[in-house]
């Protein structure tokens, strides 16, 4: 079906303004209440006294634009359904969350129990384009899709929640990873799918006037794994419509940068022996505005490395052969570079030996970061007394050589 540009100026339209007008009025509100957040010790920076309800406005925005969309005759969102259902359980147990606390067992079960009713309502994968699974039955695909599929979409929905962590991040982030996946979605002819991401990236810009350092409303629990879904999901129908398996790991791309967020603050907390559901201010997103040194710069570099990431995604998707692999080679490059610059890892090359003794064996040493901070001065007074073979340290976390 060809997209419908008048009714979807029409919902966007719809959907910035109850987001403009309905956030500072939850603002107030939320101030009136004391419904602040006063628990910024984990992820967050340590703020007082800041709203969070901001994901209520853009709840109510995003279904308003839908419901503008049906109204004006656009048939946009008549296979949507699972997602709205999914997306909207989850939009309340936020707000339940943000009110009074859920509690994050309770919280991570209905994401997987979410997830599972998303993935028996028939959004699945075909594996057919992947080389050896498409030789797969029908029965040996589900075992394996479905767990995966299921890990993709409460992987997402916590990615993005925890870029809530700096003012404008979160929804910066995801306004840029709904643009890219509608460029994908076009490219696709599934207008239904263009068309809800124009509205929720309007919802998001519109909010995005209150959430700008310095924020006065967060978007809270609600509004990231409200967003979250969307983005897991929306990128799941994307993949599911490509014809190659290029196509079915832009999404992957696309949403690169809150993927590496939390899957380095999960290996970092696990090699230093800490849980890796625990909460600190070490994230990818926190480092790079130390390093920025304030909060605007280190957002807007965020949101270049945001469009980069999403580039790099329709590329994979879009661009003839050879360039989704030099697009995923220069991805893969981009991440080992920030882990790197950002010091998740360090590395330090002792090339005294290598120079007395080249060619030589090499010792690859992976430590915590309080053994990182030492090693120089210990490689080189053991390079000094003993001509050893070539060394090379390698540490996943090593604060102390933060920017």
């Amino acid at each position: 079906m060809e997209p419908n540009i008048i009714a979807v100026l029409g919902a966007s339209l719809v959907t910035g303004v109850f987001v403009l007008f309905l956030t500072p009025a939850v603002r107030r509100y939320s101030v009136r209440r004391g419904l602040n957040d006063q628990a910024e010790v984990g992820r967050k920076r340590a703020r007082r006294g800041i709203p969070r309800f901001g994901g209520f406005a853009i709840g109510i925005g995003v279904g308003m634009g839908g419901i503008a969309l049906v109204l004006v005759g656009a048939d946009a969102t008549k296979d949507l359904w699972p997602l709205f259902a999914g997306a909207y359980v989850l939009w309340l147990v936020g707000l339940i969350d943000d009110f009074k606390g859920v509690g994050y067992k309770r919280k991570f079960l209905i994401q997987v129990l979410v997830a599972y009713a998303l993935v028996l309502s028939g959004w699945k994968l075909d594996l057919t384009p992947i080389p050896y699974f498409g030789t797969l039955g029908s029965y040996e695909q589900a075992v394996i899709i479905i767990p995966v599929l299921m890990l993709w979409l409460v992987g997402v929905m916590n990615a993005i929640n925890i870029t809530d962590g700096q003012d404008g991040l979160a929804a910066g982030i995801s306004t840029i990873a709904f643009m890219a996946l509608a460029v994908i979605a076009g490219a696709q002819s599934q207008w239904q799918l263009v068309a809800f991401c124009i509205v929720a990236s309007v919802a998001l810009v519109s909010f995005l006037v209150y959430n700008w350092s310095p924020a006065s409303i967060f978007m809270g629990d609600s509004g990231s794994l409200f967003l979250g879904f969307l983005l897991a999901a929306l990128s799941l129908r994307i993949a599911a419509a490509s014809t190659t398996a290029w196509g079915m790991i832009a999404p992957c791309v696309v949403l690169g940068l809150p993927l590496l967020d939390i899957v380095s603050s999960m290996v970092r907390r696990i090699l230093n022996n800490q849980s890796p559901f625990a909460a600190d201010l070490d994230h990818i997103h926190h480092r790079v505005v130390r390093a920025a040194g304030s909060v605007r710069l280190g957002i807007l570099v965020l949101y270049a490395v945001g469009l980069l990431f999403g580039g790099l995604g329709v590329a994979v998707s879009l661009a003839p052969w050879p360039w989704p692999v030099i697009a995923i080679g220069f991805a893969l490059v981009l991440c080992y570079l920030m882990l790197w610059r950002l010091s998740y890892i360090w590395i330090h090359l002792n090339l005294r030996p290598i120079r007395r003794h080249w060619p030589g064996s090499r010792r690859i040493v992976v430590a915590p970061a309080e053994l990182a901070t030492r090693a120089p001065a210990a490689d080189t007074q053991k390079a000094e007394n003993t001509p050893s073979s070539p060394e090379i340290l390698v540490s996943l976390d090593a604060k102390k050589h933060v920017m």
